[in-house]
């Protein structure tokens, strides 16, 4: 098989044809199998399922298959021009080479960089989801070789020198409590002010901060949870984040709910995440618990006021449901249910028609378990592919400051 770069030209001056790089010659069936769901994530949700069957067989952990779910549609909003062939292709991009090349480089390190850029990949969440698949495949015991990346003259990628920085969205900023209101039986609305928020980059539906509490012991062990900013007011330097109240908390969740007072110190990191919404959408379904309702919010106002969007919740009081924004667009369907309840969730979606001749967004966020059970019940009865699906983990049951590589 020639090197020859792909548009190189002869000496004669013609253009020389392509060059095609061929699985088998250039994948170890492992390496074909991780390209192979790649490209199925990329397709949509009927694929979907059988991309996470193929990871699985890999023994990838369900956290790590969602890992790549996410690597798959970062990769094609950070890199439009990306090139992934069809699932059925003998052949193999030099994108999807330059993948395997950055999965092998950051399977060596122990922790990922709070900031980087690689070949162009320029985008701290991008890479953060490349090192989460590598480590999944780490803890699966499975490896890619070292690779020449093709497309920058044979560079081998997994040697290029990755550019640490401090990323502005995981530096920490001052900021004060202003002001404390009870939104609803459940949620708790805080007012954060601070110089540093006049200038926070809040631009995306449902982008999160992780607001840290002072540990007067120990100033790097400050406790953080990640919250919705449910509000920006740039020239005010002020955010609002609605606090869901959990009868088990933990020790922010017991400062949000009872102990916090006007002008505590705090700090923040953020903002990171958000979804944009697609103008190709001609309808919506968001479901989950009430954990979700700030993002379900900020989806709300940020959706055009023409697109439809059904909203079905669990709540653990009815009268929580009005902190939802009300728009002529917008029906709700809600059902009491204790945080975590797996039922009461599915059988909402299970009650819904999605118009699949149409293209839409079906979003869902709840505790980790029930969003899974959502995301595999989607995957066997809406296989449309105009259907597109997110789903993600806001809490787990058991697990203190949950992390979902689908939040962003």
């Amino acid at each position: 098989m020639s090197t020859t770069t792909p548009g190189h030209r002869p000496q004669d001056g013609r253009q020389s044809p392509p060059v095609l790089w061929t699985l088998r010659n250039h994948c170890t069936r492992i390496e074909r199998h991780l390209i192979l769901a790649l490209r199925k994530l990329a397709r949509g949700s009927e694929d979907s399922a059988d991309a996470g069957r193929t990871l699985a067989a890999l023994r990838i952990s369900p956290e790590g298959i969602w890992a790549f779910a996410k690597l798959s549609r970062l990769l094609a909003e950070a890199t439009r021009g990306l090139t992934l062939y069809g699932p059925a292709s003998p052949f193999v991009s030099m994108d999807e080479l330059s993948v395997l090349a950055t999965l092998h480089r950051l399977s060596l390190d122990r922790a990922p960089p709070p900031g980087a850029a690689t070949s162009g990949l320029d985008r701290t969440s991008l890479l953060h989801a490349f090192f989460q698949c590598a480590q999944a495949m780490n803890q699966a015991s499975i490896s890619v070789g070292p690779r020449q990346f093709i497309a920058a003259r044979q560079r081998r990628l997994e040697a290029e020198p990755l550019v640490i920085g401090a990323s502005s969205s995981y530096r920490r900023h001052p900021a004060r409590v202003a002001r404390l209101r009870q939104i609803s039986p459940s949620i708790r609305r805080i007012t954060l002010a601070g110089d540093a928020l006049h200038g926070l980059p809040v631009t995306r539906a449902a982008q999160w901060i992780k607001l840290f509490l002072p540990n007067d012991s120990d100033p790097h062990g400050a406790v953080g949870r990640a919250y919705t900013v449910r509000r920006h007011r740039p020239a005010a330097g002020e955010i609002d984040v609605d606090v869901v109240l959990h009868e088990a908390a933990g020790p922010l969740s017991q400062w949000a709910g009872g102990t916090a007072r006007t002008g505590d110190a705090v700090q923040i990191a953020g903002p990171r995440g958000g979804h944009d919404i697609e103008a190709r959408h001609a309808w919506m379904v968001l479901a989950g618990d009430a954990s979700a309702m700030p993002a379900m919010a900020s989806l709300i106002e940020h959706a055009p006021e023409s697109t439809p969007i059904r909203v079905l919740l669990t709540l653990p009081s009815q009268d929580d449901e009005h902190v939802l924004p009300h728009r002529a667009n917008v029906s709700v369907t809600s059902a009491l249910a204790r945080p975590g309840d797996d039922g009461g969730l599915l059988a909402l979606l299970a009650g819904q028609s999605l118009p699949g001749s149409q293209p839409g967004l079906v979003w869902i966020a709840a505790e980790a378990a029930v969003a899974q059970k959502a995301r595999r019940y989607l995957a066997m009865h809406a296989c449309g592919g105009r259907i597109k699906s997110h789903d993600v983990g806001y809490w787990k049951h058991g697990t203190r400051d949950h992390k979902d590589v689908a939040a962003g």
